[in-house]
């Protein structure tokens, strides 16, 4: 696996994911983007697994950044 299908991407994770996290920190950075703990405008995309709070959700959507399932997110890499 490796491609640039993240290049320049910031992205979040939070909730419980079917990969340990730093399984997807792994996978983000291999594919071009870079992993971040919180959520800022500046970040381009929450990646939510199961059980999500509000607070990130409601954080994501107050600076506009893209909400993406684990699905969505393999679709991407692959």
């Amino acid at each position: 696996m490796g491609n640039n299908a993240l290049e320049g991407l910031s992205i979040c994770i939070t909730g419980s994911l079917s990969k340990k996290r730093e399984e997807y920190i792994k996978i983000i950075e291999e594919n071009g983007g870079k992993f971040i703990n919180s959520i800022s405008k500046k970040t381009n995309m929450l990646l939510i697994g199961d059980n999500v709070g509000a607070t990130k959700i409601n954080k994501a959507n107050d600076c506009g950044t893209k909400i993406i399932t684990e699905d969505e997110f393999i679709k991407m890499i692959n």
